[in-house]
């Protein structure tokens, strides 16, 4: 059974015609359901670099917020610094930085975005030392 036969295709059924004029046959499925390959797990690669869900980065971020409360409920030290790293994740979050990338921010890559001035002058972020590996020139990351 010709696959023009057994799936609509509309303007590809033109091409299977053509095909058998010239070759005195027409292209066949080749896969199906049966002797397709089975994902076993929803995320194939090394389980340790996995991506983090929602819920799991949702997770991470109450966490460190909660570190910045509890520092400053108790009266201690680091509050600033608990704040500061909170920031940081966020940010690094937010713009998908990497760790060098992150590593190398500095408070004047914090930039006015000119599109969304609601942001006063701390909306987007200059990256400056951005992956060296593909030769690009550093880019401003929209907010």
């Amino acid at each position: 059974m010709a696959s023009g036969e057994r799936y609509p295709l509309g303007r590809r059924l033109l091409e299977f015609t053509k095909c058998e004029r010239r070759f005195g046959v027409t292209p066949q499925q080749i896969f199906t359901e049966d002797n397709r390959v089975a994902h076993v797990a929803e995320y194939e690669g090394q389980p340790g670099r996995r991506p983090l869900t929602f819920d799991e980065v949702q997770a991470l971020f109450d966490a460190v917020d909660a570190r910045v409360e509890q520092t400053q409920a108790l009266g201690r030290k680091g509050s600033l610094t608990a704040r500061r790293d909170a920031a940081l994740l966020k940010t690094i979050y937010a713009f998908g930085l990497r760790r060098n990338e992150a590593r190398m921010l500095d408070l004047g890559d914090l930039r006015r975005p000119p599109k969304m001035p609601q942001f006063r002058q701390f909306g987007g972020l200059y990256v400056r030392y951005g992956k060296a590996s593909r030769g690009s020139p550093p880019s401003a990351a929209p907010c």
